[in-house]
């Protein structure tokens, strides 16, 4: 479970914080639950997953997940939760643009061997993705990638 006191990221500190209820409260988010964050542009949805991702700790109050401060947390002991319990996508994409497609799936499947190549490609398949499997990223649009 993560829970938020009274989080205010340093970026906002200085910016009202309409918008978004999830600033200077108290939060909790359930384990196999699904939340809608919606807020205006600026108003830190990237900074609220930057923070339960363990990428950002610029910010006064206390994020806890299953009772331990984020903020304390070893690079180890992040890594491993981000192999296991909590993934990010990000705007950005963070692909290796000189590598195919499935060189890129494959990199990060590494990590967990959750998937065989087989069950990849079937997923793609159903996409309609196989034909940009082999691809480098460099050579497919964004809405490709």
């Amino acid at each position: 479970m993560f829970q938020l006191h009274h989080i205010i990221p340093a970026p906002l500190q200085d910016t009202p914080l309409g918008g978004s209820d999830i600033w200077a409260t108290e939060r909790r988010f359930a384990r196999g639950q699904r939340y809608f964050v919606a807020a205006p542009s600026g108003k830190g949805k990237s900074t609220f997953l930057h923070i339960l991702y363990g990428l950002r700790d610029d910010y006064t109050g206390t994020a806890l997940y299953n009772d331990t401060d984020l903020r304390g947390q070893s690079a180890a002991a992040k890594a491993a939760d981000r192999q296991t319990r909590v993934s990010l996508v990000f705007q950005d994409l963070r692909l290796f643009l000189h590598l195919t497609a499935i060189e890129n799936i494959l990199i990060k499947n590494e990590l967990t061997q959750h998937f065989s190549l087989l069950e990849i490609e079937e997923m793609a398949a159903r996409l309609g993705l196989t034909p940009y499997l082999a691809q480098t990223c460099e050579t497919l649009s964004y809405g490709q990638r």
